[in-house]
């Protein structure tokens, strides 16, 4: 056998284990938390289209190169965007 094998195992207790899970993680910066969903609401002819649309494609390309944009704040991923009237 090797000198490995018969080294115990390590113990580590879980308050020792470094973890970021209460930080929050967004997909957009300030705006839209990561592994969320919701509703982009308000009244008629306000821009929500135009908003989740290009809240989308930053989200998309990972891009946030548009200062009146919401910047994507994740690496880019695949995006679902239905619409109803």
């Amino acid at each position: 056998m090797s000198a490995r094998m018969n080294q115990p195992l390590p113990v580590v207790r879980v308050g020792e284990i470094a973890s970021d899970e209460n930080a929050q993680r967004w997909l957009v910066e300030g705006l839209w938390g990561a592994s969320s969903v919701g509703v982009i609401g308000g009244a008629p002819k306000c821009s929500k289209t135009w908003l989740g649309l290009d809240m989308a494609l930053s989200v998309a390309t990972a891009s946030g190169d548009d200062p009146a944009a919401p910047a994507a704040a994740a690496p880019s991923g695949p995006v679902g965007e239905t619409s109803r009237d």
